[in-house]
């Protein structure tokens, strides 16, 4: 029994190793791309005054964007050679590819908040019409079901069942996640973090779940991910840019509607972003009294979750650390709640162990460092021989 579950895993390798690789390769290739076609992030140093996005710029320099381009890319091509035979999917990457082209449009030009807003909703329709539906949802032992209306309709070239309300807590869900982990990545690579290791616990609750596709999809992702990782960690010399950020989101928010009743589990995993997302729209609702009421969650400021942490005295680096325990932490929850063993809970436990390590090593250097008296030094002559060949040809 023990070799037959372990060959599951073993089943999802080949193809996350290869999704590994190509993320990896690809990458720099599009960060040239990039550099080439100025898809960049400017500091707020280089922003105009009238920039509504000034008090949350982080970044300090020049950044490349539309690195999501080198993680969805290999995704899309490999979820399309395992299963272009299931509608939803297909639904689920039609509606990606058009988070990618606004994504794009908005690394390039900075669209308004409007237009990409009505991308995401134009993708996330897609995957409605295409069958992917919130039927039901268990709570603390309670089923509630979303089917009290439905309704099939004729659109041409095929059948669509509406459900209702299913159909629109549905659209309402994916809005809500891919602006969640849109607005999570403000800092190198935290919402990329939080991409893998919800994508990773996703993976095994669809393993146990006896859901084999879903299981490859969310490996696919988690291993593309991670070959990206390298280039974003901070100080990055990529960044996701929007298409990524949002393409991230709306994958997890349909493979959690896909995984049926998992869906409880999604939101459990989900709840840093999705809590930090309620805490900056509560504080902007009663803060901004001086924007339209129907604005205010729009509006940029510096209260997520990572500017407070960073308002404290942590670096990006220690913000990172802190957020990634307290996900691992969540995912430990979630896979209690999910059933697993005792054994398996053990071994997850000791990887969350190691990250809250890695997170108090982190933040005690921090201490000692700010401790330590500063001596004063005498600078040498600055010579400016132009840049080095690394700084001329790096992406």
């Amino acid at each position: 029994m023990q070799e037959e579950q372990l060959q599951k895993y073993l089943d999802l390798l080949p193809l996350a190793v290869i999704a590994f690789i190509a993320s990896t390769l690809l990458t720099p290739l599009v960060g040239a791309l990039a550099k080439r076609f100025k898809f960049i992030d400017l500091p707020k140093e280089k922003r105009p005054r009238t920039d509504k996005s000034l008090s949350q710029r982080i970044h300090k320099g020049i950044k490349l964007r539309l690195g999501g381009l080198g993680v969805l890319l290999p995704f899309i091509i490999l979820v399309l050679s395992q299963a272009s035979n299931n509608p939803q999917i297909m639904g689920m990457i039609a509606g990606l590819i058009v988070l990618l082209v606004i994504g794009a449009l908005d690394d390039k030009y900075e669209l308004s908040a409007k237009y990409q807003f009505l991308g995401q909703i134009i993708a996330a329709l897609i995957v409605i019409l295409s069958g992917v539906t919130i039927t039901q949802l268990d709570i603390a032992g309670q089923r509630l079901k979303f089917d009290s209306f439905i309704s099939v309709w004729n659109l041409g070239l095929f059948e669509y069942t509406f459900i209702f309300p299913g159909a629109i807590i549905t659209l309402f869900w994916i809005l809500t996640i891919i602006n969640a982990i849109n607005w999570m990545c403000g800092i190198d690579a935290i919402g990329e973090v939080m991409t893998f290791i919800a994508s990773l616990t996703t993976m095994l609750l669809a393993i146990r779940a006896d859901q084999p596709e879903l299981a490859l999809i969310s490996a696919m992702l988690g291993a593309s991910i991670l070959g990206y990782l390298p280039f974003n960690f901070p100080p990055s010399k990529i960044i996701s840019g929007t298409g990524g950020t949002t393409g991230y989101g709306f994958i997890l928010a349909v493979l959690a509607v896909m995984s049926g009743s998992k869906i409880t589990s999604a939101i459990m995993i989900l709840s840093l972003p999705l809590i930090d997302m309620i805490w900056v729209m509560v504080f902007r609702f009663l803060n901004l009294k001086e924007v339209p009421f129907l604005k205010r969650p729009f509006m940029g400021g510096n209260v997520h979750l990572h500017h407070r942490i960073m308002a404290l005295g942590f670096t990006q680096i220690q913000t990172l650390f802190i957020e990634m325990t307290l996900i691992a932490l969540i995912s430990l929850i979630a896979f209690y709640f999910g059933g697993f063993s005792d054994s398996f809970l053990i071994l997850v436990s000791i990887a969350v162990l190691l990250i809250f390590v890695f997170t108090a090593i982190t933040l005690a250097a921090k201490r000692k460092q700010t401790a330590k008296p500063k001596e004063p030094e005498s600078k040498p002559p600055i010579i400016d021989n132009g840049p080095t060949p690394e700084e001329k040809y790096a992406y």
